[in-house]
């Protein structure tokens, strides 16, 4: 079966890290196919409930505002093909971001998108889209990413069906992995957990490393801890509990999304 890397792209900024990361993914999957996609904004999906009508000039404006940033993202994309070798290709779609990625992100072995820089940034809508609608992994990048993805891998650990979805996805990473640092949160001086048995099964060497947040909160801790021995990618579970739930009382995946400076690999 072929394996497709979808590149759900909208910052510019973040067009050359997303896929660089892709390219180190595919090659991670065995060769996979990489898609990069933009979504052109349909305008009517603009009207705001306060307005009861989209005039020609506000149209006009979003139309030409949607083909400057898709003429800056193909060129990034561009680029990007012409100094790499493997098979790729670009799409372009039409319609809302979440629905596109939501339709095009459903068959495809692992998607990569940037993390959000703020709150009315396309890029939140399209992390939420892939990380919700799509049931499949998808690899955060920030603006910017190092030499390597995925020769120290740090999976953050907890007992539950997101994590365990997490670090099954990322079984070509581990298997490929020169080191592998398992992070579990526990209280400080408490006895080293032992090494869950999913990644024996997987013939995964691991080491164990506890994560005692103190007067941090656990996502804080947990990044410190990545960056502490030196980890390239961060595996983990997204939203165990809500969304709303998340939002509101805040969470591991909420802080990881808004403040996490390496790739994460997540899975909800």
């Amino acid at each position: 079966m072929n394996r497709v890397v979808l590149v759900v792209l909208g910052r510019p900024a973040a067009a050359g890290a997303c896929l660089a990361a892709a390219g180190i993914a595919a090659a991670r999957l065995g060769g996979a196919r990489i898609v990069g996609m933009a979504v052109r904004i349909d305008p009517g999906s603009t009207i705001m409930a306060s307005e009861e009508v989209l005039t020609s000039e506000r149209r006009a404006e979003i139309q030409r505002q949607s083909d400057a940033l898709i003429a800056t993202l193909r060129g990034a994309f561009d680029t990007w093909y012409a100094a790499n070798d493997g098979d790729a290709e670009w799409v372009e779609t039409e319609g809302t971001v979440e629905a596109e990625v939501a339709r095009h992100g459903q068959a495809v072995e692992l998607l990569v998108t940037s993390a959000a820089s703020g709150p009315q940034d396309r890029a939140g809508t399209a992390l939420h889209a892939a990380l919700l609608d799509t049931q499949r992994p998808v690899l955060v990048v920030p603006d910017t990413i190092g030499a390597t993805i995925g020769r120290h891998v740090a999976v953050a650990w907890h007992d539950d069906e997101p994590a365990t979805r997490a670090a099954l996805s990322a079984m070509p990473f581990l298997a490929a992995a020169e080191r592998v640092s398992v992070l579990q949160g526990g209280r400080a001086g408490g006895k080293p957990p032992e090494v869950p048995p999913l990644f024996a099964e997987h013939r995964i060497a691991a080491e164990m490393r506890l994560v005692a947040a103190g007067r941090r909160d656990m996502g804080r801790a947990l990044l410190a801890e990545a960056h502490a021995v030196g980890a390239d990618l961060l595996v983990m579970g997204a939203f165990a509990h809500s969304p709303f739930v998340e939002a509101v009382l805040g969470g591991v995946t909420r802080t990881m999304l808004h403040t996490a400076d390496i790739p994460l690999l997540m899975r909800h």
